[in-house]
Protein backbone atom coordinates (compact mmCIF):
# COMPACT_ATOMS: atom_id res chain seq x y z
CA UNK A 1 0.00 0.00 0.00
CA UNK A 2 1.57 3.53 -1.31
CA UNK A 3 0.85 5.93 1.04
CA UNK A 4 1.35 9.55 -0.10
CA UNK A 5 2.74 12.55 2.21
CA UNK A 6 0.39 14.79 0.63
CA UNK A 7 -2.70 12.93 1.55
CA UNK A 8 -4.88 12.20 4.96
CA UNK A 9 -3.41 9.64 6.96
CA UNK A 10 -4.44 5.89 5.97
CA UNK A 11 -6.17 3.38 7.72
CA UNK A 12 -5.33 -0.53 6.45
CA UNK A 13 -6.85 -3.51 6.96
CA UNK A 14 -5.73 -6.93 7.58
CA UNK A 15 -7.19 -9.92 8.11
CA UNK A 16 -5.08 -12.08 10.49
CA UNK A 17 -5.10 -15.88 9.56
CA UNK A 18 -5.11 -17.16 13.17
CA UNK A 19 -4.58 -15.28 16.59
CA UNK A 20 -1.85 -13.89 17.72
CA UNK A 21 0.62 -11.48 17.85
CA UNK A 22 1.48 -9.74 14.60
CA UNK A 23 4.80 -7.38 13.42
CA UNK A 24 4.33 -4.40 11.25
CA UNK A 25 7.56 -2.68 9.42
CA UNK A 26 7.07 0.51 7.41
CA UNK A 27 9.53 1.21 5.10
CA UNK A 28 10.21 4.55 3.08
CA UNK A 29 11.71 4.96 -0.58
CA UNK A 30 14.70 5.73 0.96
CA UNK A 31 14.85 2.36 2.87
CA UNK A 32 14.11 3.07 6.43
CA UNK A 33 12.10 1.71 8.61
CA UNK A 34 10.09 3.59 10.61
CA UNK A 35 7.99 1.74 14.15
CA UNK A 36 5.70 2.82 16.63
CA UNK A 37 7.16 2.83 20.11
CA UNK A 38 4.29 2.01 22.05
CA UNK A 39 5.22 -1.71 22.33
CA UNK A 40 8.93 -2.11 22.11
CA UNK A 41 10.21 -5.60 21.83
CA UNK A 42 14.05 -5.70 23.54
CA UNK A 43 16.65 -4.46 21.32
CA UNK A 44 14.54 -3.62 18.44
CA UNK A 45 11.81 -1.18 17.11
CA UNK A 46 9.93 -3.51 15.70
CA UNK A 47 6.40 -3.76 17.30
CA UNK A 48 3.77 -5.91 17.68
CA UNK A 49 -0.16 -6.02 17.33
CA UNK A 50 -2.61 -8.41 19.16
CA UNK A 51 -5.32 -10.23 17.17
CA UNK A 52 -8.28 -10.55 18.77
CA UNK A 53 -8.24 -13.70 21.03
CA UNK A 54 -10.58 -13.74 23.31
CA UNK A 55 -9.88 -15.86 27.09
CA UNK A 56 -11.86 -19.29 27.30
CA UNK A 57 -15.21 -18.24 28.11
CA UNK A 58 -15.44 -20.30 31.38
CA UNK A 59 -13.16 -17.68 33.26
CA UNK A 60 -16.07 -15.41 33.21
CA UNK A 61 -18.07 -17.74 35.76
CA UNK A 62 -14.93 -18.50 37.61
CA UNK A 63 -14.22 -17.60 41.52
CA UNK A 64 -10.89 -18.93 42.04
CA UNK A 65 -9.40 -20.05 45.34
CA UNK A 66 -5.60 -19.72 45.78
CA UNK A 67 -3.61 -22.47 48.00
CA UNK A 68 -0.12 -22.97 49.22
CA UNK A 69 -0.09 -26.68 50.08
CA UNK A 70 2.74 -26.49 52.86
CA UNK A 71 0.65 -24.28 54.89
CA UNK A 72 -3.35 -25.52 53.89
CA UNK A 73 -3.68 -28.91 55.55
CA UNK A 74 -2.17 -32.54 56.06
CA UNK A 75 -4.13 -35.62 55.76
CA UNK A 76 -2.69 -37.41 58.28
CA UNK A 77 -3.20 -34.55 61.89
CA UNK A 78 -3.43 -31.06 62.54
CA UNK A 79 -0.94 -28.34 60.71
CA UNK A 80 1.78 -27.51 64.09
CA UNK A 81 1.32 -24.04 65.40
CA UNK A 82 2.40 -20.48 63.61
CA UNK A 83 6.37 -20.40 64.34
CA UNK A 84 9.21 -19.51 61.78
CA UNK A 85 7.17 -18.24 58.97
CA UNK A 86 9.82 -19.70 56.64
CA UNK A 87 9.80 -23.19 58.47
CA UNK A 88 8.34 -26.56 56.62
CA UNK A 89 4.54 -27.20 58.23
CA UNK A 90 3.41 -30.35 56.39
CA UNK A 91 0.76 -29.71 54.25
CA UNK A 92 -0.15 -31.87 51.67
CA UNK A 93 -2.06 -32.60 48.20
CA UNK A 94 -4.18 -34.90 49.79
CA UNK A 95 -4.56 -32.68 52.84
CA UNK A 96 -5.70 -30.25 50.02
CA UNK A 97 -8.19 -32.87 48.46
CA UNK A 98 -9.34 -33.57 52.30
CA UNK A 99 -11.24 -30.01 52.21
CA UNK A 100 -12.16 -29.28 48.43
CA UNK A 101 -16.02 -29.36 50.01
CA UNK A 102 -14.36 -26.44 52.05
CA UNK A 103 -13.23 -24.70 48.59
CA UNK A 104 -16.39 -25.21 47.02
CA UNK A 105 -18.83 -24.19 50.05
CA UNK A 106 -17.23 -20.32 48.96
CA UNK A 107 -18.56 -20.76 45.31
CA UNK A 108 -15.25 -21.50 44.60
CA UNK A 109 -14.80 -23.88 40.92
CA UNK A 110 -11.13 -23.04 40.21
CA UNK A 111 -8.51 -24.07 42.72
CA UNK A 112 -5.18 -22.34 42.25
CA UNK A 113 -2.04 -24.16 44.04
CA UNK A 114 1.39 -22.49 44.15
CA UNK A 115 4.28 -24.14 43.12
CA UNK A 116 4.00 -28.41 43.49
CA UNK A 117 7.37 -29.29 41.40
CA UNK A 118 10.14 -30.57 43.44
CA UNK A 119 11.71 -27.62 46.01
CA UNK A 120 13.38 -27.75 49.20
CA UNK A 121 11.66 -24.46 50.61
CA UNK A 122 7.78 -24.47 51.45
CA UNK A 123 6.50 -22.12 48.56
CA UNK A 124 8.36 -23.87 45.90
CA UNK A 125 9.44 -21.17 43.22
CA UNK A 126 13.04 -22.14 44.03
CA UNK A 127 11.85 -25.18 42.44
CA UNK A 128 14.55 -27.85 41.33
CA UNK A 129 12.47 -29.73 39.02
CA UNK A 130 9.98 -28.70 36.42
CA UNK A 131 8.78 -32.31 35.58
CA UNK A 132 8.12 -33.76 39.01
CA UNK A 133 5.89 -33.34 42.43
CA UNK A 134 7.43 -32.69 45.36
CA UNK A 135 7.70 -35.77 47.64
CA UNK A 136 6.45 -34.28 50.50
CA UNK A 137 3.20 -33.37 49.52
CA UNK A 138 2.67 -36.64 48.31
CA UNK A 139 4.29 -37.18 44.72
CA UNK A 140 2.68 -37.42 41.57
CA UNK A 141 -0.11 -39.91 42.66
CA UNK A 142 -1.34 -37.19 45.11
CA UNK A 143 -1.75 -34.59 42.56
CA UNK A 144 -3.64 -36.65 40.45
CA UNK A 145 -6.00 -38.06 42.79
CA UNK A 146 -6.42 -33.68 43.82
CA UNK A 147 -7.41 -33.08 40.23
CA UNK A 148 -9.59 -35.93 39.77
CA UNK A 149 -11.29 -35.46 42.80
CA UNK A 150 -11.68 -31.68 42.22
CA UNK A 151 -12.98 -32.67 38.64
CA UNK A 152 -15.59 -34.59 40.04
CA UNK A 153 -16.89 -31.55 42.00
CA UNK A 154 -17.13 -29.45 38.70
CA UNK A 155 -13.52 -27.63 40.10
CA UNK A 156 -10.63 -26.38 37.18
CA UNK A 157 -7.27 -26.53 38.78
CA UNK A 158 -4.61 -23.95 38.15
CA UNK A 159 -0.89 -25.30 38.26
CA UNK A 160 1.77 -22.13 39.74
CA UNK A 161 4.13 -21.81 36.52
CA UNK A 162 7.39 -19.99 37.20
CA UNK A 163 9.62 -19.70 33.58
CA UNK A 164 11.37 -16.88 34.64
CA UNK A 165 14.08 -18.60 36.85
CA UNK A 166 15.20 -22.07 39.12
CA UNK A 167 16.46 -22.35 42.12
CA UNK A 168 20.03 -23.44 42.39
CA UNK A 169 19.50 -26.98 42.81
CA UNK A 170 17.99 -27.31 40.04
CA UNK A 171 19.65 -30.00 37.25
CA UNK A 172 20.41 -27.36 34.81
CA UNK A 173 21.68 -25.26 36.66
CA UNK A 174 24.01 -27.53 38.32
CA UNK A 175 24.87 -28.81 35.06
CA UNK A 176 25.49 -24.88 33.76
CA UNK A 177 28.32 -24.59 36.75
CA UNK A 178 29.39 -27.74 35.98
CA UNK A 179 29.58 -27.88 32.75
CA UNK A 180 29.70 -24.37 31.00
CA UNK A 181 29.32 -23.83 26.95
CA UNK A 182 25.61 -24.92 25.74
CA UNK A 183 24.97 -26.22 29.42
CA UNK A 184 25.18 -22.53 30.89
CA UNK A 185 23.57 -21.19 27.82
CA UNK A 186 20.62 -21.97 29.74
CA UNK A 187 21.13 -19.34 31.95
CA UNK A 188 22.22 -15.36 32.19
CA UNK A 189 25.58 -15.73 33.18
CA UNK A 190 27.62 -12.66 33.38
CA UNK A 191 31.04 -14.03 34.31
CA UNK A 192 30.90 -17.96 34.10
CA UNK A 193 30.66 -19.82 36.39
CA UNK A 194 30.02 -17.40 39.56
CA UNK A 195 28.00 -14.18 38.12
CA UNK A 196 24.62 -14.51 36.48
CA UNK A 197 21.79 -12.74 36.57
CA UNK A 198 19.03 -13.82 39.48
CA UNK A 199 15.34 -13.21 40.55
CA UNK A 200 15.41 -9.89 42.40
CA UNK A 201 18.59 -10.20 43.44
CA UNK A 202 18.18 -13.75 45.52
CA UNK A 203 20.81 -15.32 44.73
CA UNK A 204 19.29 -18.69 45.18
CA UNK A 205 16.95 -18.04 41.99
CA UNK A 206 19.47 -17.89 38.88
CA UNK A 207 17.36 -16.67 36.17
CA UNK A 208 16.72 -18.28 32.62
CA UNK A 209 17.57 -16.87 29.06
CA UNK A 210 13.69 -17.51 28.12
CA UNK A 211 14.98 -15.50 24.75
CA UNK A 212 16.70 -18.68 23.64
CA UNK A 213 14.72 -20.99 21.22
CA UNK A 214 16.60 -23.77 23.27
CA UNK A 215 15.21 -22.50 26.56
CA UNK A 216 11.28 -21.39 25.10
CA UNK A 217 11.02 -25.44 24.13
CA UNK A 218 11.81 -26.89 27.03
CA UNK A 219 9.66 -24.42 28.71
CA UNK A 220 6.93 -25.40 27.09
CA UNK A 221 6.81 -28.94 27.16
CA UNK A 222 7.77 -28.62 30.67
CA UNK A 223 3.93 -26.80 31.16
CA UNK A 224 2.64 -28.93 28.63
CA UNK A 225 3.59 -31.99 30.45
CA UNK A 226 1.09 -30.62 33.39
CA UNK A 227 -1.51 -30.35 31.11
CA UNK A 228 -1.40 -33.66 29.78
CA UNK A 229 -0.10 -35.97 32.20
CA UNK A 230 -2.12 -34.50 35.47
CA UNK A 231 -4.96 -33.40 33.81
CA UNK A 232 -4.15 -29.47 34.97
CA UNK A 233 -6.91 -26.89 33.28
CA UNK A 234 -4.69 -23.77 33.13
CA UNK A 235 -1.00 -22.15 34.48
CA UNK A 236 -0.55 -19.56 36.57
CA UNK A 237 2.97 -18.19 35.31
CA UNK A 238 5.09 -16.27 37.63
CA UNK A 239 6.95 -12.75 37.11
CA UNK A 240 5.86 -12.43 33.38
CA UNK A 241 7.64 -9.15 33.17
CA UNK A 242 10.83 -11.17 33.45
CA UNK A 243 10.25 -13.51 30.40
CA UNK A 244 10.72 -12.54 26.80
CA UNK A 245 7.79 -11.50 25.17
CA UNK A 246 8.41 -13.73 22.25
CA UNK A 247 7.82 -16.65 24.64
CA UNK A 248 4.30 -16.19 25.07
CA UNK A 249 2.78 -16.57 22.20
CA UNK A 250 4.07 -19.77 21.41
CA UNK A 251 3.45 -21.06 25.27
CA UNK A 252 -0.45 -20.27 24.71
CA UNK A 253 -0.49 -21.50 21.24
CA UNK A 254 1.13 -25.23 22.38
CA UNK A 255 -1.23 -25.29 25.44
CA UNK A 256 -4.55 -24.78 23.12
CA UNK A 257 -3.62 -27.30 21.16
CA UNK A 258 -3.73 -30.45 23.63
CA UNK A 259 -6.90 -28.17 25.39
CA UNK A 260 -8.91 -25.45 24.14
CA UNK A 261 -10.17 -23.99 26.88
CA UNK A 262 -7.12 -24.03 28.97
CA UNK A 263 -6.16 -21.50 30.86
CA UNK A 264 -2.50 -18.90 30.76
CA UNK A 265 -2.96 -16.63 33.58
CA UNK A 266 -0.07 -14.09 34.00
CA UNK A 267 1.35 -12.34 37.26
CA UNK A 268 2.48 -8.74 36.24
CA UNK A 269 2.20 -5.74 37.22
CA UNK A 270 2.33 -2.06 35.26
CA UNK A 271 0.15 1.14 34.22
CA UNK A 272 -3.30 0.27 31.96
CA UNK A 273 -1.14 0.96 28.84
CA UNK A 274 1.29 -1.28 29.90
CA UNK A 275 -0.79 -4.38 30.81
CA UNK A 276 -2.50 -4.17 28.01
CA UNK A 277 0.28 -5.96 25.94
CA UNK A 278 -1.00 -9.09 27.23
CA UNK A 279 -3.41 -9.19 25.15
CA UNK A 280 -3.06 -11.95 22.56
CA UNK A 281 -0.06 -13.00 24.86
CA UNK A 282 -1.81 -14.45 27.94
CA UNK A 283 -5.33 -14.94 28.33
CA UNK A 284 -5.52 -13.26 31.90
CA UNK A 285 -3.25 -11.26 34.50
CA UNK A 286 -4.01 -10.36 37.63
CA UNK A 287 -5.54 -6.79 38.91
CA UNK A 288 -2.97 -5.55 41.13
CA UNK A 289 -4.01 -1.81 40.61
CA UNK A 290 -7.47 -3.48 41.63
CA UNK A 291 -5.92 -4.99 44.83
CA UNK A 292 -4.40 -1.64 45.82
CA UNK A 293 -6.79 0.45 45.31
CA UNK A 294 -9.27 -1.67 47.61
CA UNK A 295 -6.75 -1.99 50.22
CA UNK A 296 -5.76 1.66 50.26
CA UNK A 297 -10.03 2.50 50.22
CA UNK A 298 -11.29 -0.43 52.61
CA UNK A 299 -8.56 -1.28 54.68
CA UNK A 300 -6.18 1.35 55.32
CA UNK A 301 -8.82 4.27 54.73
CA UNK A 302 -6.38 6.48 52.75
CA UNK A 303 -8.68 6.89 49.38
CA UNK A 304 -11.73 7.94 49.68
CA UNK A 305 -14.69 6.61 48.37
CA UNK A 306 -15.40 9.12 45.27
CA UNK A 307 -11.21 8.73 44.36
CA UNK A 308 -12.37 4.95 44.50
CA UNK A 309 -15.29 5.47 42.13
CA UNK A 310 -13.54 7.41 39.47
CA UNK A 311 -10.75 4.99 39.28
CA UNK A 312 -13.65 2.42 38.82
CA UNK A 313 -15.19 3.78 36.23
CA UNK A 314 -11.91 4.59 34.28
CA UNK A 315 -11.11 0.72 35.34
CA UNK A 316 -13.98 -1.37 34.38
CA UNK A 317 -13.03 -1.03 30.60
CA UNK A 318 -9.33 -0.47 30.58
CA UNK A 319 -8.02 -4.40 29.45
CA UNK A 320 -10.17 -5.62 25.66
CA UNK A 321 -9.10 -8.98 25.43
CA UNK A 322 -8.01 -10.05 28.88
CA UNK A 323 -9.61 -11.61 31.90
CA UNK A 324 -8.91 -9.79 34.59
CA UNK A 325 -7.89 -11.78 38.25
CA UNK A 326 -9.16 -9.17 40.97
CA UNK A 327 -7.83 -9.73 44.53
CA UNK A 328 -7.04 -7.68 47.44
CA UNK A 329 -4.64 -10.27 49.28
CA UNK A 330 -2.21 -13.00 48.39
CA UNK A 331 1.03 -14.76 49.29
CA UNK A 332 3.34 -11.70 48.69
CA UNK A 333 1.42 -8.80 50.63
CA UNK A 334 0.29 -7.97 53.89
CA UNK A 335 -3.33 -9.82 54.65
CA UNK A 336 -5.97 -7.83 53.78
CA UNK A 337 -7.33 -8.34 57.71
CA UNK A 338 -3.58 -7.73 59.36
CA UNK A 339 -3.54 -3.52 57.10
CA UNK A 340 -7.39 -3.40 58.89
CA UNK A 341 -6.35 -4.07 61.98
CA UNK A 342 -8.30 -7.20 62.46
CA UNK A 343 -11.50 -5.13 61.83
CA UNK A 344 -13.72 -8.00 60.24
CA UNK A 345 -16.47 -5.22 58.97
CA UNK A 346 -14.10 -4.05 56.61
CA UNK A 347 -12.61 -7.17 55.24
CA UNK A 348 -16.53 -7.91 54.59
CA UNK A 349 -16.84 -4.89 52.75
CA UNK A 350 -13.91 -5.89 50.84
CA UNK A 351 -15.25 -8.81 50.04
CA UNK A 352 -18.70 -8.51 49.34
CA UNK A 353 -16.63 -5.77 46.83
CA UNK A 354 -14.74 -8.75 45.71
CA UNK A 355 -17.65 -10.80 44.64
CA UNK A 356 -20.07 -8.56 43.40
CA UNK A 357 -17.84 -6.62 40.60
CA UNK A 358 -16.72 -8.06 37.10
CA UNK A 359 -13.32 -10.24 36.97
CA UNK A 360 -12.46 -13.45 38.41
CA UNK A 361 -12.50 -13.17 42.23
CA UNK A 362 -9.12 -15.10 43.77
CA UNK A 363 -9.82 -15.73 47.72
CA UNK A 364 -6.36 -16.41 49.39
CA UNK A 365 -6.44 -19.23 51.94
CA UNK A 366 -7.49 -18.36 55.00
CA UNK A 367 -9.06 -14.79 54.28
CA UNK A 368 -12.67 -16.29 54.75
CA UNK A 369 -11.73 -17.10 57.88
CA UNK A 370 -9.63 -14.49 59.43
CA UNK A 371 -6.14 -15.44 59.22
CA UNK A 372 -4.29 -12.70 59.75
CA UNK A 373 -0.48 -12.23 60.68
CA UNK A 374 1.61 -11.07 63.76
CA UNK A 375 3.70 -8.64 62.10
CA UNK A 376 4.59 -6.66 59.28
CA UNK A 377 5.90 -8.80 56.21
CA UNK A 378 7.40 -5.64 54.06
CA UNK A 379 10.48 -7.64 55.17
CA UNK A 380 9.47 -10.98 55.09
CA UNK A 381 6.20 -11.45 52.65
CA UNK A 382 6.03 -15.30 54.09
CA UNK A 383 4.51 -13.82 57.38
CA UNK A 384 1.55 -13.29 55.01
CA UNK A 385 1.90 -17.71 54.85
CA UNK A 386 0.99 -18.65 58.40
CA UNK A 387 -0.79 -22.24 58.35
CA UNK A 388 -4.55 -22.17 57.53
CA UNK A 389 -7.45 -22.24 60.44
CA UNK A 390 -9.53 -25.03 60.83
CA UNK A 391 -12.09 -26.10 63.39
CA UNK A 392 -12.94 -23.56 66.86
CA UNK A 393 -9.80 -20.91 65.53
CA UNK A 394 -12.01 -19.96 62.49
CA UNK A 395 -14.27 -17.01 62.32
CA UNK A 396 -17.59 -18.57 61.62
CA UNK A 397 -19.58 -15.73 60.92
CA UNK A 398 -16.69 -14.10 58.55
CA UNK A 399 -17.01 -17.88 57.11
CA UNK A 400 -20.80 -17.75 56.49
CA UNK A 401 -20.07 -13.81 54.86
CA UNK A 402 -18.13 -15.54 52.16
CA UNK A 403 -20.50 -18.42 51.49
CA UNK A 404 -23.00 -16.52 51.05
CA UNK A 405 -21.58 -14.21 48.99
CA UNK A 406 -20.14 -17.56 47.06
CA UNK A 407 -23.97 -18.40 46.83
CA UNK A 408 -24.97 -15.17 45.72
CA UNK A 409 -22.77 -15.02 42.83
CA UNK A 410 -23.30 -18.58 41.64
CA UNK A 411 -26.71 -17.91 40.78
CA UNK A 412 -26.70 -14.43 39.83
CA UNK A 413 -25.15 -14.30 35.79
CA UNK A 414 -25.70 -10.77 36.25
CA UNK A 415 -22.85 -10.59 38.96
CA UNK A 416 -20.51 -12.86 36.87
CA UNK A 417 -21.06 -11.08 33.29
CA UNK A 418 -23.38 -8.33 33.51
CA UNK A 419 -22.28 -4.45 33.38
CA UNK A 420 -21.71 -2.44 35.97
CA UNK A 421 -22.57 1.69 36.58
CA UNK A 422 -21.95 4.05 39.40
CA UNK A 423 -25.55 4.51 40.51
CA UNK A 424 -24.12 7.20 43.36
CA UNK A 425 -20.89 7.80 45.97
CA UNK A 426 -20.24 10.10 48.28
CA UNK A 427 -17.98 10.34 50.92
CA UNK A 428 -19.64 7.38 53.08
CA UNK A 429 -21.45 5.25 50.63
CA UNK A 430 -21.10 3.45 47.45
CA UNK A 431 -23.91 2.06 45.22
CA UNK A 432 -23.57 0.39 41.64
CA UNK A 433 -25.38 -2.28 39.76
CA UNK A 434 -24.65 -4.86 37.46
CA UNK A 435 -27.20 -5.63 34.29
CA UNK A 436 -27.43 -8.67 31.89
CA UNK A 437 -30.43 -8.80 29.90
CA UNK A 438 -33.71 -8.17 32.62
CA UNK A 439 -31.69 -8.79 35.54
CA UNK A 440 -30.34 -5.96 37.49
CA UNK A 441 -28.52 -6.15 40.80
CA UNK A 442 -28.06 -3.01 43.10
CA UNK A 443 -24.93 -3.16 45.57
CA UNK A 444 -24.63 -0.70 48.11
CA UNK A 445 -21.84 -0.49 50.23
CA UNK A 446 -21.39 1.85 53.41
CA UNK A 447 -17.40 2.76 55.32
CA UNK A 448 -19.18 4.43 58.15
CA UNK A 449 -20.99 2.10 59.22
CA UNK A 450 -19.43 -0.78 57.85
CA UNK A 451 -22.92 -2.10 56.15
CA UNK A 452 -23.92 -3.35 52.79
CA UNK A 453 -26.43 -4.80 50.92
CA UNK A 454 -27.15 -6.91 47.29
CA UNK A 455 -30.87 -6.37 46.62
CA UNK A 456 -32.60 -6.75 43.43
CA UNK A 457 -33.77 -4.02 40.94
CA UNK A 458 -37.45 -4.19 42.83
CA UNK A 459 -34.97 -3.55 46.18
CA UNK A 460 -35.84 -7.07 47.21
CA UNK A 461 -33.16 -9.16 49.25
CA UNK A 462 -31.44 -10.61 46.16
CA UNK A 463 -30.41 -13.91 48.27
CA UNK A 464 -33.60 -13.96 49.92
CA UNK A 465 -34.75 -14.13 53.36
CA UNK A 466 -32.96 -18.00 54.54
CA UNK A 467 -29.88 -16.61 53.63
CA UNK A 468 -26.79 -14.95 55.64
CA UNK A 469 -26.18 -12.55 53.21
CA UNK A 470 -28.59 -10.47 51.45
CA UNK A 471 -28.09 -7.04 53.59
CA UNK A 472 -25.14 -6.35 56.22
CA UNK A 473 -25.49 -4.97 60.22
CA UNK A 474 -28.69 -2.63 60.58
CA UNK A 475 -30.13 -3.10 57.21
CA UNK A 476 -32.13 -5.89 57.81
CA UNK A 477 -35.91 -6.09 57.17
CA UNK A 478 -37.77 -5.77 60.72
Amino acid sequence: VEVRADLEPSTIAVEPAAAGRYRVKVATRSGKLWASASDPLPGGQEFALAAEADPPDWTRDAVVYQVMVDRFARSDGALPAPGSSTALYGGTLDGVRDHLDHIASLGCNVLWLTPVHQTPSHHGYDHEDFFKVEPRYGGDAALKRLIESAHVRGMRVLLDFVPNHTGRGHHLFRDAVAQGGEAAEFYRFWQWPHYYRCFADVISLPELDTSSRRVQEYLVDAARHWITEYGADGVRCDHVAGVDPSFWIGLRRELRAVKPEVLVLGEATGHFDWLARYAGRLDAIFDFDFAHMVRETFARRRVGLVDFAEWLDAHDNAFPGLALATLFDNHDMNRFLWMAGGDTGRLKLAGTLLMTLPGMPVIYYGTEVGLTQRYDGATENAEARLPMLWGADQDRDLLAHFQGLGRLRARSPALRRGSRRTLSVDADSLVYERVLGEERVVVSLDLKTSSWSVVDGSGRDRLGQDDVLGVGPDQRPG
